[in-house]
């Protein structure tokens, strides 16, 4: 009979496989975006740093998102 710890495990080796499956390509398109930005800005004389600010940007969200779900499991 199949126990619940072998059905989460079952799960969550799936859900790796499925990120894994997808972030490939997520990946293979980032490197691409990049070459291509990296061409446009060459032209527009733009550099890396609207790329950079927008990686802070979202950096900083991600680590505010945190130290949030932190002070709520404090809370609790």
């Amino acid at each position: 009979m199949i126990t619940i710890v072998q059905i989460s495990i079952l799960v969550v080796a799936i859900a790796i496989l499925v990120l894994i499956v997808f972030a490939i390509p997520i990946l293979i398109d980032l490197r691409r975006i990049t070459k291509e930005w990296k061409k446009i800005s060459e032209i527009a004389g733009l550099g890396l740093a609207p790329i950079t600010w927008v990686i802070s940007l979202a950096l900083d969200i991600f680590k505010k998102l945190l130290e949030i779900g932190e002070e709520s499991k404090k809370g609790e």
